[in-house]
């Protein structure tokens, strides 16, 4: 069978030479992927083959000088002679072919196709080294097309920087610079600012042991996408207020904050190395960031995601470990030009752990200072734009602690927090901790006790007055996603201060502020200071800087807000009141009916603004103001002696789940109750026996020890604060030991005639 082949017109027939272009492979006959074209970011795939054109007018061209020995720069559509010389054929089909393989796999600059994610580390970062100038983002000129890696690194040392020499960072001009002065001069340069972010401390606050995926029930797990998730929802938000940027003309950047135990520090940016997880790839792909296409499902393979997010660490600590990523979206009409940061803190070498014994060993005094000289990136960046905090969410443990002191270090102000913002401690439930925790109860309690005093009543209190200190369920994913949501209404309040969309539905915002402030005025009582009951020479008082609460979080649906709006189930809500309650008073204690009702609580009510006014949804303004009086009334029969009722409408990508209208309880609660009620739920009065004397029959009189467990515990911790060698905890543990006091006299433990909170409060007249 003969083929025609093209070739100039202008090429006079000339004899063949005898020499034949040989197709022998001299390679390895087995090639594995990564060597296959390490420099071609294009390798088409077997779909893909059918879809190349196999035309004249497509047919790809060679160079004629192939033939001639010059150069010729003939158009390719002067090639018209044809010729069926055999060897010419053979020649011309080799050059042919190779030709058209390496013309096809040529970069295709429209639409990129991610294949170094699949490359080994090592040709990755080849790839990245020859060509991390073109693909650094940038904000004025950013490519229309999908990123084609999840993470970019400046250089082959992927996920350590320079070790024991300084802060480092990754510029603009993608060159790692050590600092040499203050961050504000490089976050200014560098266009670092910051207008709002979220701050998370503990690995139950940022979901740091979570795998990374989706689950249809509770959205993306894992840290990096719900901090990706956050990033996203701000970021969307704010462009659809001021798309224009903030009054300077910037494009409006957001950050996420979180400071992690070291073990899982490295977890996290160990797994950056890596390909992304199948988890990571169903996380991205449900929050819009990730298009797969079908040949990832069957075959696995990386080239068939295109990625709308890039994430590339820029900040490196003195020991070299990452602790800032830049979050590039690729979408700039939906999510604005702005670059956005997740600040990762290293607090300690392992897991800071649940107890205070630690303080001790006298590290807490570095360890402060160390992260509160990397707190300095996001408080030049939060005060060069005027940004604010909007969250605070810790935990128990110990690096939710040394997170809290860092920040007295580092002397955050009150300012750097916006008006509503929360610290939210997350906890289990007190059911699970006396039936799951088993002996760990008693260690539990007493963690829960030190951290409450510490934040409500100790040092930290003082410089974040004012911040509220709410208890949650740490299982609730409702409510975490409810928390980003009044975080971003926080902020977005500051910045576009006046904005319809951000007012409340049926008050103005200074109205909602001062019904609160109102409230927590008309419930303040002498029994918020705790007192030292010792005569001579008592430590303190402590007065209660940070009013507490219990908070829980339910949700109906459309038609049972029609429903209720229709007074059709009364008995219903009434009976959905008293279990919100009894959920968030089972924060501090096991048995029912001990806490009280609180001075007052709060019922914030989230609608779908689209769904308000969209003429086939069965909700509208004027129900969702007459539930509110329903639940309001429901809840004051539950035995609230005043509700407060907010409203908000929200745009619907901001809720958990847009077909619902989302309600928020928050009971006033003063922390003295909450700590008395769990001291005892631990079994203050229970003795454990620590020796016996053996069962000899010698042993007429056998001798048996027994001890207040729960006392020792305290005593210890109370120790550990005053060893730390450190000035913040020194003085928490005189306020420790103040409340050490109301539960154990000096005589045998026995207890003391006195009530925690207040002056000479007798337990028996």
């Amino acid at each position: 069978m003969k083929r025609k082949i093209l070739i100039p017109i202008d090429q006079s027939e000339r004899e063949f030479s005898g020499t034949v272009v040989s197709m022998k492979d001299e390679t390895n006959p087995n090639p594995t992927r990564e060597d296959l074209n390490k420099k071609n970011a294009f390798i088409p795939t077997s779909e893909e083959k059918e879809t190349i054109p196999m035309t004249e007018k497509t047919f790809p061209t060679f160079d004629s000088s192939l033939f001639t020995g010059t150069k010729n720069d003939m158009e390719t559509n002067s090639w018209s002679i044809t010729t069926t010389d055999s060897a010419n054929v053979k020649a011309n089909d080799g050059l042919a072919i190779k030709t058209f393989a390496s013309s096809t796999q040529k970069p295709v600059q429209t639409d990129p196709t991610p294949t170094s994610a699949t490359l080994s580390p090592s040709a990755r970062s080849e790839q990245s080294e020859e060509n991390r100038t073109d693909d650094l983002p940038t904000r004025t000129n950013r490519s229309k097309a999908s990123f084609q890696d999840l993470f970019m690194f400046h250089d082959e040392q992927l996920t350590r920087g320079p070790i024991a020499s300084g802060q480092h960072l990754v510029g603009k001009d993608g060159k790692l610079t050590r600092l040499n002065g203050e961050p504000m001069a490089y976050v200014h340069y560098n266009d670092m600012y910051l207008h709002g972010a979220i701050l998370q401390m503990g690995s139950s606050a940022s979901n740091a042991q979570q795998p990374e995926g989706y689950d249809p029930a509770l959205g993306v797990t894992g840290f990096l996408p719900q901090a990706l998730e956050f990033l996203q929802k701000a970021a969307r938000a704010a462009n659809a207020q001021q798309p224009s940027g903030d009054r300077d003309g910037r494009p409006l950047q957001f950050g996420v904050i979180t400071v992690l135990g070291g073990a899982d520090h490295d977890r996290l940016t160990n797994g950056f190395v890596a390909d992304p997880a199948p988890g990571m790839i169903s996380a991205l792909q449900r929050l819009g960031l990730a298009h797969v296409k079908n040949g990832y499902n069957i075959r696995g393979d990386l080239r068939f995601v295109k990625f709308g997010v890039r994430i590339s660490p820029v900040v490196f600590n003195h020991l070299g470990y990452i602790s800032g990523l830049q979050v590039t979206f690729e979408d700039a009409e939906t999510y604005g030009t702005g670059t956005h940061y997740i600040y990762l803190h290293r607090a300690n070498d392992i897991g800071g752990g649940k107890s205070d014994h630690s303080l001790a060993e006298g590290r807490t005094q570095f360890q402060a200072k160390a992260l509160s000289d990397e707190f300095g990136w996001w408080q030049a960046a939060l005060e060069l734009a005027g940004g604010k905090i909007g969250t605070i969410e810790s935990t128990l443990g110990g690096t939710a602690r040394i997170g809290r002191y860092a920040l007295l270090h580092a002397k955050v102000a009150r300012s750097m927090f916006s008006k509503d913002a929360v610290e939210t401690i997350l906890l289990d439930d007190a059911d699970k901790v006396k039936n799951d925790y088993g002996s760990m109860a008693q260690e539990y309690r007493a963690n829960f006790a030190t951290t409450l005093l510490r934040t409500a009543f100790g040092t930290l209190s003082k410089r974040l007055n004012g911040v509220r200190l709410d208890l949650a369920d740490r299982a609730d994913l409702t409510q975490r996603r409810l928390r980003q949501l009044t975080c971003i209404e926080s902020v977005l309040r500051t910045l576009f201060p006046g904005m319809p969309a951000l007012d409340p539905m049926f008050m103005d915002l200074s109205d909602e502020r001062t019904a609160i402030a109102s409230q927590e005025n008309i419930t303040q009582a002498k029994q918020f200071t705790i007192h030292d009951p010792v005569q001579t020479k008592p430590a303190g008082p402590w007065s209660l800087n940070r009013r507490t609460r219990v908070t829980t979080a339910s949700s109906f649906s459309f038609g049972e807000v029609s429903a209720l709006a229709l007074g059709q189930r009364n008995d219903e809500a009434l009976e959905r009141a008293r279990e919100m309650f009894a959920s968030a008073r089972a924060l501090a204690t096991s048995r029912e009916d001990i806490l009280e009702a609180g001075g007052f609580c709060v019922l914030d009510i989230f609608a779908p603004a689209e769904a308000l006014v969209e003429a086939d949804k069965p909700i509208t303004k004027l129900m969702i103001e007459t539930v509110s009086q329903v639940l309001a009334n429901a809840f004051k029969q539950a035995g609230s002696d005043k509700v407060l009722v907010h409203c908000h409408q929200v745009r619907e990508d901001l809720l958990p789940n847009s077909e619902r209208v989302y309600i928020r309880l928050t009971e006033d609660q003063p922390a003295h109750n909450m700590l008395m009620v769990s001291t005892h739920d631990a079994g203050v009065r229970e003795k454990r026996t620590i020796l016996t004397d053996p069962n000899l029959d010698v042993i007429e009189d056998r001798h048996f020890a027994h001890v207040y467990a729960y006392a020792r515990l305290f005593q210890q911790l109370i120790e550990g604060h005053e060893r730390s060698n450190y000035r913040f905890a020194e003085e928490d543990a005189s306020l420790l030991r103040a409340y050490y006091r109301h539960f154990y006299s000096n005589t045998f433990g026995s207890q003391p005639n006195l009530i925690l909170g207040g002056s000479n409060r007798p337990l028996k007249k």
